[in-house]
């Protein structure tokens, strides 16, 4: 992949990131989890990650305890965003590339037993629907944002998970999903524009 193609798909994931930490209902309460957070940091960009607050990494899931919690990432080390083609145009002032993006959004909670740290994860993962399903489309990024169902087969899917150590009072739980967003762009290539 060219460099310039990466610096667009940083773009992409960096606005998602954006739109997310701009809408307060990221850390609102709800039915799943009535406290909510705090507020809502970008580590990556503004300093060090905080206990309370929904923490948005641009980089993959960071299994760094519970100052990290609840966060988003980008990813994990084994699941990247990956890019392909869909398909292409010619015209006059040279290729379009219509391309299908798929970020994958880590979401991991964490607390003293598993009906907490599922009831946070899934506040959350909310949340984050809500936000990106009014983004459909936002001009100069993509053109269609979609959050593929539990397709099965091999397809995209979301996809939760829970687990825990410890015991008594030394137990930590941590509950995780993946949210899979599917965005098309468009790539000009040799255009003048």
């Amino acid at each position: 992949m060219a460099g310039e193609q990466l610096r667009v798909i940083e773009a992409i994931c960096d606005k998602v990131l954006d739109i997310l930490q701009a809408d307060t209902s990221l850390y609102a309460g709800g039915n799943a989890y009535p406290s909510g957070w705090t507020g809502v940091l970008r580590p990556d960009v503004t300093g060090s990650p905080s206990a309370g607050y929904v923490n948005l990494f641009d980089k993959p899931y960071d299994d760094d305890g519970s100052k990290h919690r609840p966060a988003v990432y980008v990813g994990t080390r084994g699941m990247e965003a990956t890019d392909s083609l869909d398909y292409e145009t010619q015209s006059s002032g040279g290729r379009i590339e219509y391309r299908v993006l798929v970020v994958p959004l880590i979401v991991a909670a964490q607390a003293a037993d598993k009906f907490s740290a599922r009831k946070q994860r899934n506040q959350l993962v909310h949340n984050i629907k809500q936000i990106l399903l009014q983004q459909i489309l936002v001009s100069a990024f993509w053109y269609e944002l979609t959050i593929p169902g539990n397709a099965g087969g091999g397809a995209l899917s979301q996809r939760v998970w829970l687990s825990a150590s410890g015991g008594n009072n030394q137990q930590v739980a941590e509950a995780m999903g993946a949210i899979p967003l599917q965005i098309r762009y468009s790539w000009s290539v040799g255009c003048d524009a």
